[in-house]
């Protein structure tokens, strides 16, 4: 079971978070979305056209939530096209699969073209960056286990980072406190984050150790990326953790009129800012323009 987790790259983390030492100001910028394909066509293997006209070489990483694709997995070739297009190898981009990622069965290609696994724990500075694979469940249970202990060896042992993100596609939490208003395009309620111990819900399992983790000083992030209808937004709960959800959808009223089109909500994404120096992590939503 723990041959998926790179023991030795998590004790790194914890015990070697670099910062920046010439005490100068340095900052990095990231982008995060979601729900990110293109609804208008049928092969379902590319993303929405306004993604592939940014400059995306202005960030230092990509942080995808999900289903990427309609259907990532299904041509070999998308894979490899995403890698184009986001520079997933780049240690500091990462994607959260989706349903519409992981369904097809064909992970080898993620695999290649990200040379990362489904699930995994890295750093960016002083940032300890988790990414989940929540479409595994009690059907793989050395899997999700694998997964479990991954999250519960760094929520244990984190202590010299700044702060620590987790990103996720599915919403596999409900009824914290402060989280009322919350949106995705769909809540997990059931999810089962490990098949071991009596209880196995998120809220019981692994938000406490979060909760720890904010004690300590380190600031806590959950990204969530299944959120193209509602476009996404910024919660915090009553223990100061922030939980941001991203997603685009636009695209599906591309065909409809245009005066429509004109009074939709537009898609926004978010922009992510690290101070090196400060250590400080400070974001906003942007918008993605028309076609």
């Amino acid at each position: 079971m723990l041959d998926r987790i790179n023991r030795q790259l998590i004790i790194n983390i914890i015990l070697c978070i670099s910062c920046c030492s010439n005490g100068q100001a340095q900052t990095l910028r990231f982008l995060f979305t979601g729900h990110t394909y293109d609804w208008g066509v049928p092969a379902g293997h590319i993303v929405d056209s306004r993604l592939e006209k940014l400059d995306l070489n202005n960030y230092d990483g990509i942080w995808l939530g999900g289903d990427v694709c309609a259907n990532t997995s299904l041509d070999p070739n998308t894979w490899q096209y995403l890698d184009k297009t986001f520079n997933l190898k780049n240690p500091w981009s990462h994607v959260a699969l989706g349903n519409h990622d992981y369904r097809d069965d064909n992970l080898h290609l993620y695999y290649s073209a990200t040379e990362k696994s489904d699930f995994y724990t890295s750093n960016i500075h002083s940032i300890v960056f988790s990414v989940l694979n929540t479409n595994l469940n009690a059907s793989d249970c050395d899997a999700l286990d694998a997964q479990f202990e991954m999250l519960i060896s760094v929520t244990d042992t984190i202590e010299k980072a700044s702060h620590y993100i987790m990103l996720m596609h599915h919403q596999i939490f409900d009824e914290i406190p402060g989280l009322d208003g919350f949106t995705s395009n769909g809540v997990c309620s059931n999810y089962q984050i490990t098949c071991t111990g009596k209880s196995r819900s998120f809220e019981d399992r692994l938000y406490p150790k979060l909760v720890d983790i904010q004690k300590r000083g380190i600031q806590v992030l959950v990204l969530v990326g299944d959120t193209g209808w509602h476009k996404g937004g910024h919660w915090q709960s009553n223990d100061g953790i922030d939980f941001i959800a991203s997603g685009i959808n636009n695209s599906y009223f591309k065909s409809k009129a245009s005066e429509q089109l004109e009074h939709m909500e537009k898609d926004k994404m978010v922009e992510f800012a690290y101070d090196l120096h400060l250590k400080r992590l400070d974001w906003k939503f942007i918008e993605l323009g028309q076609w």
